[in-house]
């Protein structure tokens, strides 16, 4: 789905929701030390951020790298886009 910030251009962007099926630019890393999974995303500087279920996941202009934004911080700056089908 498309969204814009609130007085800015549009990004794409999607809620992280599923763990079974992590959303595009999301990988599953497992500790070497404890076996969790975790997942992360990278980012255009080319740093692995850690995400977390509910986060949503935005997509850079490259639409090759991401960043997480936590669900309050998104509805405040952001809104569902107007498409034209």
């Amino acid at each position: 789905m498309r969204y814009r910030r609130k007085s800015y251009a549009d990004i794409d962007a999607v809620q992280f929701t599923d763990l079974d099926a992590p959303p595009r630019g999301v990988t599953a890393h497992t500790a070497k030390t404890t076996g969790e999974t975790y997942f992360v995303v990278e980012t255009i500087q080319g740093k692995r951020v850690r995400v977390h279920p509910g986060e949503w996941i935005v997509s850079e202009g490259d639409g090759v790298h991401h960043y997480p934004i936590s669900p309050d911080k998104f509805a405040e700056l952001y809104e569902p886009a107007e498409t034209n089908s």
